[in-house]
């Protein structure tokens, strides 16, 4: 299970499968790691994980997205990218990544 957490900074935290937990400041590199993930469904050789990480929760000030929140998301962006929209610029960024990579 992929779960994005985008702050209102402008970082992104990433927790999969609970085992494997990083903060991005690139919202491209999110996404790429994202689609890397949905292609293959396996981070156990991915390096940069933060255990710390793995216990975060629902937080203020920030969106929570799981991969169904993500695909519906990236949807809205293909179908009108003009009217998207978002939380904030790292979530931008991210969707119109993987919308741009037609994930």
């Amino acid at each position: 299970m992929f779960k994005a957490i985008f702050d209102n900074g402008g970082g992104i935290i990433v927790i999969i499968d609970r085992k494997w937990a990083h903060y991005y400041d690139d919202p491209t590199q999110a996404a790429s790691d994202y689609k890397e993930y949905k292609e293959n469904g396996l981070s156990d050789d991915w390096d940069g994980h933060e255990p710390d990480l793995l216990n975060i929760g629902n937080t203020p000030y920030c969106i929570v997205m799981d991969g169904n929140d993500i695909e519906d998301a990236v949807r809205s962006y293909i179908s009108n990218p003009d009217c998207y929209i978002s939380y904030g610029h790292n979530e931008y960024a991210f969707i119109a990544y993987l919308a741009n990579e037609n994930v």
